[in-house]
């Protein structure tokens, strides 16, 4: 169970499973209530290393237990995100019968995910493409950048097309809380991808105008481009070496990465 969802916690609890079979809550964000909680976690470019922490022996599936103890981890792909869905599949895993060993040498050969937290360019500017396709992730990726060194953000953000003015208010006043919380002037560009997006992933005016409007709202500094290709060149126009570019966004931000590349050159 992911303790640090309170829903889930609070539907595990109505739904009384613990009066019916073991319950083992994981933890991502370190907190000591949860049966295993990750440990000493540290974050760059490169990934992520920490350790599962095992706080009491626990029950396996076939029979017998699981030791208590920790279980270092080192996982090859960016995002805090990335490090709770380790988490819980690594705690499933040794409960279904795997060693230690056996997970951490699995989570080690791990490789990234197209639009995932993927880092399209590691050189400088390095720049990081994601999919955000809920507030959750969204968020998520503003935890995960906070330990990268940069001196500006450039962010490429594309509106989520034919699929309501609803998700894009909650991810466009997400996207404000994030970028305010900074603290410093980031240059965002918000697009509707017109050049790019697919007859099913078409942005409607409500649905651009619901992101907009929220974003002028909450008084953050943006420009819009209804195309992509633009939206790229304006979020990397007079970019230096030390900036981190984000490319965030749904099926509209497909072409993206390749058109960074193809303005920047493919090193990294």
């Amino acid at each position: 169970m992911n303790h640090d969802d309170r829903q889930v916690r609070s539907l595990v609890a109505e739904a009384g499973v613990a009066d019916r079979r073991p319950v083992v809550s994981v933890s991502a964000d370190g907190d000591p209530e949860a049966a295993v909680s990750v440990t000493g976690l540290r974050t760059d470019a490169a990934g992520s290393a920490f350790a599962l922490a095992i706080r009491t022996p626990l029950p396996r599936v076939g029979g017998g237990t699981l030791p208590s103890g920790a279980v270092p981890l080192v996982l090859p792909v960016l995002g805090a995100h990335q490090v709770a869905n380790a988490a819980l599949a690594a705690v499933v895993t040794l409960l279904a019968g795997g060693t230690p060993a056996g997970v951490t040498e699995s989570a080690a050969e791990l490789a990234p995910m197209r639009r995932r937290m993927e880092i399209v360019r590691q050189a400088r500017p390095m720049v990081l493409d994601d999919t955000v396709g809920n507030p959750r992730a969204l968020d998520a990726v503003f935890r995960s950048i906070r330990p990268l060194p940069h001196h500006g953000l450039r962010i490429a953000f594309g509106i989520r097309g034919s699929r309501g003015p609803a998700i894009n208010r909650r991810l466009a006043g997400t996207l404000a809380r994030s970028v305010q919380s900074l603290g410093r002037p980031v240059r965002l560009v918000v697009t509707s991808s017109e050049d790019a997006a697919g007859a099913r992933d078409r942005v409607h005016p409500e649905e651009r105008e619901a992101v907009l409007a929220a974003l002028r709202e909450a008084g953050i500094a943006f420009s819009y481009e209804a195309r992509l290709a633009d939206a790229v060149r304006a979020a990397l126009a007079e970019s230096s070496d030390g900036d981190l570019v984000l490319l965030l966004g749904a099926q509209g931000m497909d072409a993206a990465a390749d058109m960074v590349r193809s303005l920047l050159g493919c090193e990294g």
